[in-house]
């Protein structure tokens, strides 16, 4: 049976974390999901050409990613498709911006003195988080079928 103390200790300890939760949350929970918060600073996207080869370059290992290091600097690079290696092939850095507003990543320019510019002006462009044929992604406005997610 509960006693008068309990019963004035259980409110006052889910008032507490009601209040957690309501100074913890940004107000707008519909834009906390991936669907609308697509970029985000630090994490490793993978590119994807529908197997065309349009990003290959004959210098660099086939299967290219990008890190976005902060709102204007990333880093390229290329890997092997298979097995765990931890290569990182063409690594180069990047200049972009991204416009929250439409959701495009504008990778300005690539840079590597020991890749060609035909291999890395590839990346640059106009990158546009939309559904496509592979679903949610950002994907290349010079390229079809070429996206990063």
């Amino acid at each position: 049976m509960m006693n008068k103390k309990n019963i004035l200790i259980y409110p006052l300890i889910l008032t507490f974390f009601l209040l957690i939760a309501l100074a913890t949350d940004d107000g707008d929970s519909a834009t906390n999901n991936s669907s609308n918060l697509p970029f985000n600073t630090g994490q490793v996207y993978d590119f994807f050409d529908g197997m065309d080869d349009k990003l290959s370059c004959y210098e660099c290992d086939p299967c290219w990613h990008i890190k976005f290091l902060d709102d204007q600097n990333a880093e390229v690079w290329s890997t092997p498709c298979s097995g765990s290696s931890s290569l990182m092939s063409c690594s180069s850095d990047a200049k972009y911006n991204y416009d929250k507003e439409s959701k495009v990543v504008t990778i300005i320019s690539v840079s590597n003195n020991n890749v060609s510019y035909s291999c890395l002006s590839k990346f640059t462009g106009k990158w546009s988080w939309k559904d496509g044929k592979f679903g949610m992604r950002f994907y290349a406005e010079n390229y079809n079928d070429v996206d990063f997610h």
